[in-house]
């Protein structure tokens, strides 16, 4: 793995997010800070927050940011950061997801409600309420459908058309992190010392084995046909995985990792580290 770039935060990251056909790179940290960097880690925009952030996410053509604060406040943004619209929740935000195009938002609540919003900041639909909080949310680029995960004992797909879950499963394992293969579709859950569970878009009847992974697992992001993984261990370990598990490259970071995300392709990604730093690599 070779370092492309360095963007140094001021605070430990909150986490990290990839336009995957732009480019571009969304981050976020400690200090309320809201941070755009271009395909080459050069800044392009940053806004400060009142309070802190509790999501973010951008549209995979970058012409779109959203993050939830602490306080409940939802904010739609322009690709320089500019506010669009916002809304305000009763209940904290726990996660947001932007489909591909930034044409819809989904966002997530402490009760385990689930939110949609329109481009337009209009939210004509009841909420979808799950039987658990939900801190992961990825549209599925290829179909109507939602991934949601909670911290601990659900993993489901919702299905927007019917505005229900498609299945649910209810494994006794918590899941650090979740990444969504497009071509086929399939929802990868880091979990810990199981490794990488992977869900087929229709449930666990056709669901895949389990991918093993050297040590036990927090971060993972996957390439759009989901063959090859980026998987941050708890130990400090970068590992770069075939679908059997196989590993095709390895590093130690000396900083824990904060997020990281991966390219369409697979052959380059972004990692945050605790001490600040943003890194493209390849």
């Amino acid at each position: 793995m070779s370092p492309l770039w360095t963007h140094r935060l001021a605070a430990t990251p909150g986490g990290v997010a990839l336009a995957r056909e732009s480019g571009h790179v969304l981050t976020w940290d400690q200090n309320c800070w809201l941070v755009l960097l271009g395909r080459n880690g050069k800044l392009q925009a940053q806004a400060r927050l009142d309070t802190g952030i509790a999501a973010a996410s951008i549209s995979d053509d970058g012409s779109t940011v959203v993050d939830a604060n602490d306080r409940g406040t939802v904010t739609w943004r322009t690709p320089d950061l500019a506010i669009r619209w916002q809304s305000r929740l009763d209940r904290r935000p726990t996660a947001v997801a932007l489909d591909a195009l930034g044409r819809a938002l989904a966002v997530a609540d402490t009760s385990g409600a689930v939110q949609l919003f329109t481009a337009e900041g209009r939210s004509p639909w009841p909420p979808m309420t799950l039987p658990r909080p939900v801190v992961h949310l990825a549209f599925v680029p290829t179909a109507p459908a939602l991934f949601a995960v909670a911290d601990f004992g659900m993993v489901t797909c919702l299905d927007l058309g019917q505005r229900r879950a498609a299945w649910q499963d209810a494994p006794v394992v918590h899941v650090g992190s979740l990444a969504v293969a497009g071509n086929p579709v399939v929802a990868v859950a880091a979990c810990f010392s199981e490794g990488l569970r992977r869900y087929a878009l229709t449930g666990t009847a056709m669901g895949l084995p389990n991918v093993p992974t050297p040590e036990p697992c927090r971060f993972v992001a996957t390439n759009f046909f989901g063959d090859q993984f980026l998987v941050g261990g708890v130990f400090g370990g970068l590992h770069r995985l075939s679908a059997d598990g196989s590993v095709l490259s390895a590093e130690k970071m000396e900083q824990p990792l904060a997020g990281l995300a991966c390219s369409p392709r697979g052959d380059s990604a972004v990692i945050a580290l605790a001490d600040g730093r943003v890194i493209g690599i390849s």
